[in-house]
Formats: C-alpha cells, structure tokens, sequence
C-alpha cells in the first residue's frame, strides 16, 4: 500500500489504460480469470474482490442473507446504456456480426439477444449496445430486486425504474449518465449531454421523485415484485 502511494495518478491511468487495452483485444479467462472475463464483458478490468474484512461475501449473496434489507431501496437504469460507451465513441460502426457474437459469447442469453436483435435488422453495433445494457444494467438490477424480494426475514421494499428520455447528443439517447442532471434538476449547466432543448418536466418529475423517496422511503409508484411494475421515466 505504501508503494502505490508513491505512484502519481498519471501513472494509474496509464496502466488501468493499459490494462483494460489488453482484456479488451484478448478476453482470455485463463489469463484474466472467468469471473473477470464474464462479469466484465471484455470491457472492465477492476472488480472489487472478497478480502473477509471489508467485502467478505459476494454481494448479491450477502443481500439473499438480509444485508440492507431494512432499507427502501430505488434502482435502475437508462434504456440506452451502452450506447454512451460504444455509439459516442464511433465504436458501435466498427462492430461485426463475428465481433459482437465473440463479446457476448459468456454472457447468459447474450447470443441469442443479438441474434434475435440482427434478424430484426438492427445493426451489429446497435445490437451490442443494447445487448451490453441489458447484460450489465437492466439485467443485474432486476435481479437484485428479486433477490431482495426473497431476501431473509421482510425486507423493506425495492421500486424499479427505467429512465428513457433520448439525447440527441451524438445518438447517445438514453444512454449512461444522461438521467443525473434531470435528478438533480441541473439541466441549463449539462447541455453538452442532453441537448439544447431538455424537457424540463421530466426533470420536475424525477428531482421531485428522488425528494419524495429519499424524505418517505416512497418514489409514488409500488415495489416491485417478479415481473411486477418497472417504472418509465421519459
């Protein structure tokens, strides 16, 4: 710990860079490790891991056991995930059928999706955006609602949401981090992300939804419950 604290941060980005480059062109669990490799997409390289002080259980596991379950919980996520990643960047027009399917390949239900997405003449990039959001977002977070729904003793309840409205910014539209300036209701200072023209009403909406849950442990709408309600903000 006392060497790394000797390295200037310049240099931790350069090797994170560095890092995440070579799991990216070779996904390779022998290399990586499978949990890596899945879990990760090919993409991310850091993953916080079991130490038995700080984290000592997988974290869906210790929610299954009760962990947080006296606490309301509010989670979801954009619609377009993904696309703020791969379809900003220029990445989303360089992807193939090959590429994609290889990207995809460890993750549950990930080929047929995007097989399903391509006969429906959604392009390769296209089709892995919305694979990945699904993998890495929407997937996991209903998962964590059921989990808490079967979760030892009566856990408090979990409300589910989906954030649509689209940016025209670079063709990102619901893409990652676009919902912060609606919750925070800071839309005149991040027109760079949602445009020149946001709708100000989902923003009166969200910011008034977060005060309202954060003040009652209530966002207006029921919990969720297996393929129950998944609320639409857009």
């Amino acid at each position: 710990a006392d060497a790394l604290g000797q390295v200037s941060g310049d240099e931790l980005l350069k090797a994170q860079t560095q890092v995440a480059l070579e799991l990216m062109l070779a996904p390779d669990p022998q290399i990586w490790g499978e949990s890596i490799v899945k879990v990760g997409l090919g993409i991310m390289s850091q993953f916080p891991v079991i130490d038995g002080d700080v984290l000592t259980a997988r974290p869906v596991d210790a929610i299954a056991a009760g962990a947080g379950a006296s606490v309301p919980l509010l989670a979801g996520w954009n619609a377009d995930e993904f696309r703020f990643f791969m379809v900003a960047t220029g990445g989303a027009s360089a992807v193939t059928e090959e590429g994609a399917a290889a990207m995809l390949g460890s993750t549950d239900g990930g080929a047929e999706f995007l097989r399903n997405r391509l006969d429906a003449g959604v392009s390769p990039g296209d089709a892995l955006s919305e694979a990945l959001s699904r993998a890495a977002f929407s997937g996991p977070t209903t998962t964590l609602a059921e989990v808490r729904g079967g979760a030892q003793g009566a856990p408090a309840s979990t409300h589910l949401y989906e954030f649509g409205y689209e940016s025209p910014q670079g063709d990102i539209r619901a893409g990652h981090a676009v919902e912060i300036p609606f919750v925070f209701d800071h839309l005149d200072e991040a027109h760079a992300l949602v445009g020149p023209e946001p709708d100000q009403r989902i923003a009166d909406d969200m910011h008034a939804t977060w005060v309202r849950f954060a003040s009652l442990g209530d966002p207006g709408w029921s919990p969720y419950a297996a393929g129950g309600e998944i609320r639409r903000l857009d």
